[in-house]
């Protein structure tokens, strides 16, 4: 890229990125040496492959017992390998195990060794990323490989990409089980560790790539309307569809400037179950049914994995695969489309495996389309992923989008690197600068009770006063309400911060006295209730933020249960960066704000109780 700027700190350093994909993952890394540019690589070289290749497939092999050995990873097989040994468990697509609550004809089945949750996994897995890259690295910088890798194996920064729809709990299960694999250790992950989504990532690549050059202009009037605040001019859009093994993630974006790259998304980020393996799974379940009844029922495994190494991937819209199984020309079953040793699939049975993926993606497209339209129309659009190569899915998204007179593109350069290369143009270059909150975000409080005292006595007054409690400065109030602090839809800069603030009373017993909680709770609907029992289905509890106030000021009062303490703080959050960050603030005695940082414990059932956005 053109436009990036040499590397400006005095020590070198290296960034690695690891896109762990839900079927096949990928390394990329740049070398930053002061004063030079720094220059995106790919690791393409891993145990077990015949060639060069950006990807393995995201499969780890255990001992099926209850310490649950390694026994390969990728493309190497265990030793005398048997896929009907059942000493051996073969773990795969174990990624879909964060994914965010989906419909159940979406739910894949992922078997997990004994012993083992899936930060277990996901850090098994990273730990050998990180072997396959160490060498790659050493071999890619020839002689000085060594010793240039001892320069920087201590000041190594990771990036690890995720999907659209994963947030803080994802996040914090990824940077532990990157601690657990020994990348960083527990003190070094909160500053050596950043994360992106795959999405913007993918962006990162298109720009990168260099195929946008023609088409982001910047507009010196839109420039100009934005400096004297009058309504924004659309300047140049675009989206990028990640359509990979397991998700397909929408990104929509409008371009502020050219020189230098800055962009803003202009709708909340979209993410699908509509991978590739939906696929695989529609074709499975044909082909069982097909078999159900055959002597050839035991052969559906081998014909399901022939279909996703061929069939599948070639398939481009017309043509009646025939998928070989067996090398005997005897082995026929007309009923079951077995001829010759061949599972035959016709064109239409194939587009019926494809057709509701490909429906979803066009349908979420449109949904993005809709949600930027106030910014203008999104002219260019770009298909990413490993999925993106497959001819069907690519004819039928660029004849949609020509029908509309737009525009569909595939990088040249090999479409499934795109998230691992463009995780490091993310930590390089820093093209967004500002992200639309996916919801609504607040916390909860507590309301005065008073105007609820001369409201007609319905039944649902009477509930709520039911409720009714007395605080210690002898005042009464109704839990349960919800005070926003985030809209959703709203574009977040990076810099931008958000203050609740708090004035908290306590009675002074003892130092717990002085720890407090916060929830930030995330709503999912247009319009959030006073009260959240009112939509208890559209509330769910992001994580709490946990401080200590004894260093803040407090004034001393006295009320019905005797003397107690009023302290005026607030907390601080950020939204707009790719990792939710929390802050206590407050005024010293001379009136100086001081900051000190906020724990925050994500819920571990927030990613099973948040539906996907379509």
């Amino acid at each position: 890229m053109d436009q990036r700027a040499p590397y400006s700190e005095n020590e070198r350093r290296l960034v690695i990125s690891f896109d762990l994909g839900t079927t096949f993952s990928g390394v990329s890394y740049a070398l930053l040496d002061p004063g030079k540019v720094p220059k995106i690589e790919t690791v393409t070289r891993y145990p077990g492959q015949l060639g060069y290749d950006a990807k393995i497939p995201t499969v780890i092999y255990y001992t099926r017992d209850e310490n649950a050995t390694v026994l390969s990873v990728g493309e190497e097989l265990p030793p005398d390998y048997d896929p009907d040994d059942d000493g051996i468990l073969k773990v795969e697509w174990f990624k879909l195990k964060l994914q965010p609550q989906i419909d159940a004809s979406r739910v894949v089945d992922v078997k997990l060794p004994l012993g083992k949750d899936v930060g277990g996994v996901i850090a098994d897995f990273y730990g050998y990323l990180y072997q396959c890259a160490r060498e790659h690295i050493k071999h890619a910088l020839t002689a000085l490989g060594e010793l240039i890798w001892d320069s920087v194996k201590d000041n190594i920064f990771f990036v690890l990409s995720h999907p659209n729809s994963w947030e803080g709990a994802q996040q914090e299960i990824m940077r532990a089980a990157a601690v657990k694999a020994k990348l960083v250790n527990e003190e070094d992950s909160r500053t050596r560790i950043s994360f992106v989504t795959e999405g913007e990532a993918s962006m990162h690549f298109c720009i990168t790539d260099g195929q946008l050059a023609a088409s982001i202009k910047a507009s010196r009037l839109y420039t100009y309307l934005m400096a004297i605040g009058l309504p924004k001019q659309p300047g140049d859009k675009m989206m990028v569809i990640d359509a990979g093994g397991g998700t397909v993630d929408l990104s929509a974006y409008s371009f502020e400037s050219a020189k230098p790259v800055k962009a803003v998304e202009v709708a909340a980020p979209a993410c699908l179950m509509e991978g590739s393996v939906i696929v695989q799974r529609h074709a499975k379940e044909h082909i069982q049914a097909k078999l159900k009844n055959s002597q050839f029922n035991d052969c559906v495994p081998a014909i399901v994995e022939e279909f996703d190494k061929s069939a599948k991937k070639l398939f481009k819209g017309s043509g009646n695969p025939s998928i070989r199984f067996s090398r005997s020309v005897k082995d026929n079953d007309a009923a079951a489309s077995i001829n010759r040793g061949c599972f035959k699939i016709t064109e239409s049975e194939m587009r019926a495996f494809f057709d509701p993926a490909v429906d979803a993606i066009i349908a979420a497209i449109r949904d993005q389309q809709q949600a930027a339209s106030s910014h203008g129309e999104i002219k260019s659009y770009f298909l990413v992923g490993g999925f993106a190569a497959n001819g069907y899915l690519y004819e039928r998204l660029r004849q949609f989008l020509e029908d509309l007179n737009l525009t569909l593109y595939r990088p040249g350069a090999s479409p499934n690197k795109a998230v691992a290369e463009g995780a490091v143009s993310f930590y390089l270059d820093r093209f967004v600068e500002g992200r639309v909150a996916r919801y609504t975000y607040g916390t909860d409080v507590s309301v005065p009770a008073f105007p609820f005292m001369f409201m007609p006595p319905t039944p649902k007054v009477r509930n709520r006063m039911e409720t009714m409690h007395r605080s210690v400065d002898g005042e009464l109030w109704l839990p349960g309400a919800f005070s926003e602090i985030l809209k959703q839809g709203t574009v977040v800069s990076e810099t931008k911060e958000f203050r609740k603030d708090m004035s908290m009373q306590r009675l002074a017993r003892s130092d717990e006295q002085w720890k407090t909680s916060v929830d930030i709770i995330a709503y999912r609907g247009p319009d959030p209730p006073l009260f959240m029992d009112e939509e208890p289905a559209n509330f769910s509890t992001l994580c709490e933020i946990e401080a200590n106030l004894k260093k803040a000021p407090r004034t001393e009062c006295e009320g019905p249960l005797g003397k107690y303490f009023v302290i005026e703080a607030a907390i601080v959050l950020s939204f707009g960066l790719t990792e939710f960050k929390a802050e206590l603030a407050w005024k010293d005695k001379s009136g100086v704000e001081r900051r000190s940082p906020a724990k925050v414990v994500y819920d571990p059932d927030f990613s099973q109780s948040v539906t996907v956005s379509n």
